[in-house]
């Protein structure tokens, strides 16, 4: 399927840091994110790929790419295809908090401490 995007119905609460969020006129449950390149896109990309695995992300679709915007003839900027967040009830709010710090001090151990309990400091700066 092509989607597209209508830059009339932009939310600037969507907004992140780096990208600009909008909605796909062909699917309610899913929008765009647009970055200012498409090196920042690939990154915002494999990060958000990587923890939709674990369920920590909504899930992405496809690949980077640009999208038409609906009644001009221009294309976005670079960007992908994502499900649309969820707010979680606090309850469960909560239990991902959980899970989210004991995935961060798995990390941590993994990759900061070797097995003497130093740290390596080309990781740790």
């Amino acid at each position: 399927m092509r989607y597209s995007i209508d830059i009339e119905n932009f939310d600037p609460s969507h907004e992140g840091g780096s990208a600009e969020f909008y909605s796909i006129n062909e699917d309610k449950n899913l929008g765009f994110k647009q970055f200012r390149n498409k090196q920042s896109a690939n990154s915002a990309y494999k990060k958000q790929k990587l923890l939709s695995k674990f369920g920590l992300a909504p899930k992405v679709y496809g690949q980077i790419c640009k999208l038409p915007i609906h009644n001009l003839d221009w294309e976005t900027n670079w960007g992908f295809i994502t499900e649309k967040a969820k707010v979680l009830p606090e309850t469960s709010m909560k239990k991902r908090l959980k899970e989210i710090q004991s995935l961060v001090e798995n990390i941590h151990n993994l990759f900061v401490l070797n097995q003497d309990g130093q740290t390596f400091d080309h990781l740790s700066s």
